[in-house]
């Protein structure tokens, strides 16, 4: 049996605001505007992949701050096996 494939969802910086990204294109979201305070990117962000899961794709959630590095993931669906180190 063949896994489906993780959809990745991020929410990164760009310029002075925010973007939401799905495995590394850009997501047209015309709701919010690059005003718009990171929560509300994030909110739409996890909206997005709850549907992925919802819809029977396991999904993940990548969210950075303002220098690129990853603050938290959130994972939707089957978790990946942990491995120790």
């Amino acid at each position: 049996m063949t896994k489906a494939k993780r959809i990745v969802y991020r929410v990164l910086r760009k310029g002075d605001g925010w973007d939401i990204t799905k495995d590394s294109k850009p997501v047209h979201l015309p709701t919010i505007s690059l005003l718009d305070p990171k929560t509300v990117y994030v909110k739409h962000a996890r909206k997005l992949a709850r549907r992925e899961w919802a819809n029977g794709r396991p999904s993940q959630l990548v969210i950075h701050g303002r220098t690129g590095a990853i603050q938290t993931e959130y994972t939707y669906g089957n978790d990946p096996k942990r491995s120790p180190g």
